[in-house]
């Protein structure tokens, strides 16, 4: 074992065998190289920012998992739950944040990775993100994935104000935007990121800069891949509410079951007023109406 603090840039070995540990008739040298040392490939590892998003589901909320995202975020080279981040990955220091919790109206484990997915991409805008490079703007997010047999799938389209955040490379699935006659206003080509340990089951979300003539025209968004298609029209009946801190923008619940009632209740338990972005599947003049504020 070779301690990490030997590991630096610029670090060289030699590797002596024990000739007592060999079979004389295998042949290996005794010392590599035979002559001088060899070089080791060392790059200075950046610090890892990681945001830890404690989800609560709405139904049953467990306050345990506060104490413990609070507990990562304030001893991050001590806390057990990060010994395997630490140590298996190829990482320097870690800075950890804990998120304020998010209410969520799901406990099924890819809704929730679909919507810590989302909510990277609602926060682009804030700062706490990779995404944050570029000033924020009306936007359309556009989320979903496809299941393990490969049947795409979409969650509500939204109107957001935050900066783009676009697929790296083009793949096998394509999103695109048309109007009622049938007039392409995006078409996006994409390779589905998987999700480990899943079956083969897959998400996305992405932030696309929205022109302002969409407001009025975008009437359909259609996903289509090798497993088939999915839509979203005026007849989709996939309403969700996103509740967001008004004073900071960041995420605080997704409501699938989006009623007053129940974005009252979020607020009450989360201690304060909370806005909400609804969405019926697409947009509608309302919901780009505030984000043009």
């Amino acid at each position: 074992m070779i301690p990490a603090e030997v590991i630096r840039p610029g670090l060289e070995m030699v590797i002596e065998i024990d000739s007592d540990m060999l079979d004389p008739e295998l042949r290996v040298a005794r010392r590599i190289p035979e002559t001088g040392s060899l070089a080791v490939n060392v790059h200075e590892m950046p610090v890892l920012d990681l945001t830890l998003i404690p989800f609560l589901w709405r139904a049953d909320p467990d306050s345990a998992i506060l104490e413990l995202t609070a507990g990562m975020a304030a001893d991050p080279n001590g806390h057990e739950l990060l010994a395997a981040t630490r140590t298996l990955l190829p990482v320097g220091e870690l800075d950890v944040t804990a998120h304020q919790p998010v209410f969520t109206s799901s406990n099924d484990m890819y809704d929730v990775f679909r919507e810590t997915e989302a909510t990277r991409a609602q926060e682009a805008a804030s700062g706490n993100s990779p995404a944050a490079v570029a000033e924020s703007a009306p936007a359309l997010m556009l989320w979903g994935g496809a299941d393990s047999t490969g049947l795409p799938f979409l969650e509500p389209a939204f109107a957001v104000d935050a900066p783009p955040l676009l697929p790296d490379i083009a793949g096998n699935h394509r999103i695109t935007g048309t109007t009622a006659g049938g007039e392409t206003l995006f078409s996006i080509s994409f390779a589905m990121p998987d999700l480990g340990d899943s079956s083969g089951a897959s998400s996305f979300a992405f932030v696309l800069p929205a022109r302002p003539v969409w407001q009025k025209t975008l009437t359909a968004i259609t996903l289509t891949g090798a497993g088939g298609r999915a839509v979203l029209n005026s007849e989709s009946s996939r309403s969700m509410a996103i509740m967001l801190d008004p004073r900071t923008g960041h995420v605080r619940g997704f409501l699938r079951d989006p009623t007053p009632p129940a974005a009252d209740a979020v607020g009450g338990v989360a201690g304060q007023r909370l806005d909400r972005l609804y969405s019926s599947g697409i947009p509608d003049a309302a919901a780009w109406t505030r984000v043009r504020r």
